[in-house]
Protein backbone atom coordinates (compact mmCIF):
# COMPACT_ATOMS: atom_id res chain seq x y z
CA UNK A 1 0.00 0.00 0.00
CA UNK A 2 1.44 3.26 -1.03
CA UNK A 3 -0.48 5.56 0.91
CA UNK A 4 -2.47 7.27 -1.67
CA UNK A 5 -6.38 7.54 -2.20
CA UNK A 6 -7.69 5.22 -5.52
CA UNK A 7 -11.17 5.32 -6.92
CA UNK A 8 -12.69 3.55 -9.76
CA UNK A 9 -14.59 5.64 -12.65
CA UNK A 10 -14.03 2.37 -14.86
CA UNK A 11 -12.52 -0.36 -15.31
CA UNK A 12 -9.04 1.45 -14.10
CA UNK A 13 -7.99 2.71 -10.60
CA UNK A 14 -7.63 6.15 -10.35
CA UNK A 15 -5.39 8.26 -7.98
CA UNK A 16 -7.86 10.50 -6.75
CA UNK A 17 -6.88 14.05 -4.70
CA UNK A 18 -8.37 17.05 -3.08
CA UNK A 19 -12.00 17.79 -2.19
CA UNK A 20 -12.95 20.34 -4.71
CA UNK A 21 -10.83 22.49 -3.33
CA UNK A 22 -12.32 22.55 0.04
CA UNK A 23 -9.99 23.03 3.29
CA UNK A 24 -10.08 20.50 6.13
CA UNK A 25 -11.41 22.44 9.02
CA UNK A 26 -10.27 20.82 13.05
CA UNK A 27 -12.89 19.63 14.87
CA UNK A 28 -15.74 21.94 16.75
CA UNK A 29 -16.48 20.98 19.99
CA UNK A 30 -17.97 22.45 23.27
CA UNK A 31 -19.17 21.55 26.54
CA UNK A 32 -20.48 24.43 28.98
CA UNK A 33 -22.31 24.01 32.59
CA UNK A 34 -23.47 25.86 35.19
CA UNK A 35 -22.08 27.93 37.81
CA UNK A 36 -24.57 29.71 39.15
CA UNK A 37 -27.84 28.34 40.93
CA UNK A 38 -30.76 28.75 39.45
CA UNK A 39 -34.21 29.30 41.36
CA UNK A 40 -36.99 29.38 39.11
CA UNK A 41 -40.56 31.29 39.97
CA UNK A 42 -42.27 30.37 36.38
CA UNK A 43 -42.65 26.96 34.22
CA UNK A 44 -39.99 27.71 31.72
CA UNK A 45 -36.57 28.98 32.48
CA UNK A 46 -33.93 29.51 29.33
CA UNK A 47 -30.25 28.81 31.39
CA UNK A 48 -27.52 31.11 31.08
CA UNK A 49 -24.68 29.12 30.94
CA UNK A 50 -21.35 30.21 32.47
CA UNK A 51 -18.84 27.48 33.15
CA UNK A 52 -16.93 26.03 30.08
CA UNK A 53 -15.72 22.89 30.42
CA UNK A 54 -14.12 23.25 26.31
CA UNK A 55 -14.92 25.64 23.41
CA UNK A 56 -11.87 25.80 21.78
CA UNK A 57 -13.58 27.87 19.10
CA UNK A 58 -15.20 30.43 21.53
CA UNK A 59 -18.68 29.40 20.80
CA UNK A 60 -20.26 30.55 24.34
CA UNK A 61 -21.60 34.41 24.33
CA UNK A 62 -23.50 35.99 26.76
CA UNK A 63 -24.67 32.50 28.43
CA UNK A 64 -25.89 31.07 24.83
CA UNK A 65 -24.02 29.10 21.52
CA UNK A 66 -23.44 31.08 18.64
CA UNK A 67 -22.55 28.92 15.68
CA UNK A 68 -19.82 29.83 13.93
CA UNK A 69 -19.36 26.57 10.99
CA UNK A 70 -22.33 25.66 8.94
CA UNK A 71 -23.10 21.93 9.41
CA UNK A 72 -24.89 19.02 11.61
CA UNK A 73 -24.17 19.27 14.94
CA UNK A 74 -24.86 16.19 18.08
CA UNK A 75 -26.67 18.25 20.92
CA UNK A 76 -26.92 17.16 24.34
CA UNK A 77 -27.58 18.22 27.68
CA UNK A 78 -28.37 17.61 31.00
CA UNK A 79 -30.27 18.82 33.65
CA UNK A 80 -30.66 18.12 37.13
CA UNK A 81 -33.33 20.00 39.55
CA UNK A 82 -34.79 20.00 42.74
CA UNK A 83 -38.27 21.18 44.46
CA UNK A 84 -39.81 19.49 41.70
CA UNK A 85 -43.08 17.01 42.16
CA UNK A 86 -44.74 16.75 38.68
CA UNK A 87 -42.73 17.15 35.49
CA UNK A 88 -39.67 18.23 34.13
CA UNK A 89 -38.45 18.15 30.39
CA UNK A 90 -35.61 19.94 28.04
CA UNK A 91 -36.09 21.87 24.92
CA UNK A 92 -33.22 22.95 22.70
CA UNK A 93 -34.13 26.07 20.91
CA UNK A 94 -32.26 27.77 17.58
CA UNK A 95 -32.89 30.87 17.38
CA UNK A 96 -35.57 31.30 20.07
CA UNK A 97 -37.69 28.16 18.13
CA UNK A 98 -38.29 25.09 19.73
CA UNK A 99 -36.18 22.29 17.66
CA UNK A 100 -35.96 19.07 20.31
CA UNK A 101 -37.70 17.80 23.30
CA UNK A 102 -36.46 15.57 25.55
CA UNK A 103 -39.14 13.18 27.53
CA UNK A 104 -40.12 13.58 30.96
CA UNK A 105 -37.44 13.34 33.99
CA UNK A 106 -36.98 10.39 36.34
CA UNK A 107 -37.05 11.05 40.05
CA UNK A 108 -34.11 10.14 41.79
CA UNK A 109 -33.67 9.49 45.76
CA UNK A 110 -34.77 12.45 47.73
CA UNK A 111 -36.52 14.32 45.19
CA UNK A 112 -33.81 15.43 42.85
CA UNK A 113 -35.17 14.85 39.11
CA UNK A 114 -32.61 14.97 36.29
CA UNK A 115 -33.47 14.28 32.49
CA UNK A 116 -31.00 13.89 29.26
CA UNK A 117 -31.36 13.79 25.92
CA UNK A 118 -29.15 14.23 22.66
CA UNK A 119 -30.22 15.25 18.75
CA UNK A 120 -28.85 15.74 15.92
CA UNK A 121 -29.72 19.39 14.15
CA UNK A 122 -28.40 21.14 11.28
CA UNK A 123 -27.03 24.67 12.13
CA UNK A 124 -26.25 27.79 10.25
CA UNK A 125 -23.41 30.48 11.17
CA UNK A 126 -24.64 32.83 13.89
CA UNK A 127 -27.60 30.67 14.70
CA UNK A 128 -27.71 31.11 18.62
CA UNK A 129 -28.37 27.72 20.61
CA UNK A 130 -29.86 27.64 24.04
CA UNK A 131 -31.23 25.08 26.65
CA UNK A 132 -35.15 26.29 28.27
CA UNK A 133 -36.11 23.84 31.26
CA UNK A 134 -40.22 23.05 32.00
CA UNK A 135 -40.57 22.30 35.36
CA UNK A 136 -44.11 21.60 37.52
CA UNK A 137 -44.96 22.87 39.59
CA UNK A 138 -43.61 26.53 39.06
CA UNK A 139 -40.96 26.68 41.66
CA UNK A 140 -37.90 24.58 41.68
CA UNK A 141 -34.48 25.20 41.46
CA UNK A 142 -32.01 23.97 38.76
CA UNK A 143 -28.69 22.41 39.85
CA UNK A 144 -25.16 25.09 39.99
CA UNK A 145 -23.02 22.25 39.30
CA UNK A 146 -21.34 21.26 35.90
CA UNK A 147 -21.92 17.49 36.34
CA UNK A 148 -25.31 17.43 36.50
CA UNK A 149 -26.41 20.55 34.64
CA UNK A 150 -24.55 20.49 31.15
CA UNK A 151 -24.21 20.99 27.23
CA UNK A 152 -22.33 19.92 24.84
CA UNK A 153 -22.38 19.28 21.17
CA UNK A 154 -19.93 18.60 17.94
CA UNK A 155 -19.78 19.44 14.57
CA UNK A 156 -20.55 15.68 12.80
CA UNK A 157 -20.68 16.88 9.30
CA UNK A 158 -19.88 20.19 7.76
CA UNK A 159 -21.28 21.79 4.46
CA UNK A 160 -19.18 22.37 2.10
CA UNK A 161 -19.27 22.84 -1.54
CA UNK A 162 -16.96 20.90 -4.24
CA UNK A 163 -16.63 17.29 -5.56
CA UNK A 164 -13.34 14.72 -5.46
CA UNK A 165 -11.71 15.50 -8.75
CA UNK A 166 -9.56 12.38 -10.43
CA UNK A 167 -5.69 13.52 -9.77
CA UNK A 168 -4.18 14.72 -13.37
Amino acid sequence: VDGKQYARKDANWSEVTGGGGAVATPPVAFSVGLKTLVSSSSNFVKLSFDDVLYDDDSLLKDGKIVIKKEGYYQLSSRVGTSGMSKRLFLYITVNGTRVSRSSDASITEGGHWTTSFSTLVKLNAGDEIELEVYGEPESYVISNTSLLTNFSGHMVSSITEGEVKEKE
